[in-house]
């Protein structure tokens, strides 16, 4: 079975309702923007739900390293909407993804400025090319979803898999400073001399006196 390109379909059956307000330019760049928020998120320890598709979070690993210090690993990952799988069989691989990350909404706001277009342009993109997912779905087709710079949507054989093009990590969080009032804890440390020296014994003072 040949799979069909979600994108391509968007480009090639592109049926605006409003006219030239919405170009397929327009829905595609939009499109791209949404994908570099979902990459700016996930690298701010954060999730993301595009509605009816599915929702983009992070997998975290602890191994120990026997230095009384844990390596931590992390990977992106992606879970299809309960809806699709449900209504259409699909099967999806169980993905394990940590729990205490928090899921942030989107910023259609922050899109739209990206994309330099309004906010009902972004739902109006988003709403199409969910909808163009749904249709062939529902045909029983293949398909093949492309997020640019940031992966690939499969689903074969009704078998869900998402193939992430780059290496997702949350950014590390700084080392706090040190408190000014210890800076000297900063440079090395010279053990101090015993006092009194060898020199100035006790029956040294007793002489000047």
């Amino acid at each position: 079975m040949v799979e069909v390109d979600i994108i391509e379909e968007v480009k090639n059956n592109f049926v605006s309702e409003i006219g030239e307000k919405f170009t397929v330019e327009v829905v595609l760049e939009v499109w791209k923007n949404i994908s570099k928020l979902i990459i700016n998120y996930l690298q701010h320890n954060k999730c993301m739900i595009l509605k009816n598709i599915g929702i983009f979070s992070l997998g975290k690993w602890s191994l120990e390293t026997g230095i009384r210090r844990e390596l931590v690993h992390f990977q992106p990952v992606f879970k299809l909407s309960v809806d699709l799988l449900e209504n259409y069989g699909l099967h999806q691989p169980k993905q394990y993804t940590d729990d205490k990350v928090p899921v942030a909404p989107i910023n259609y706001c922050h899109l739209a400025n990206e994309s330099k277009v309004d906010k009902e342009c972004v739902l109006y993109a988003l709403q199409m090319i969910t909808e163009t997912l749904w249709k062939h779905l529902y045909r029983n087709e293949d398909i093949i979803l492309d997020f640019p710079e940031l992966g690939t949507l499969l689903i074969k054989k009704q078998v869900v898999k998402f193939n992430f093009s780059k290496t997702i990590e949350p950014a590390r969080l700084e080392s706090p400073r040190i408190c000014p009032k210890i800076k000297v804890a900063e440079f090395e440390y010279y053990p101090q001399e015993i006092v009194p020296c060898k020199f100035h014994t006790k029956s040294y003072f007793q002489n000047i006196e």
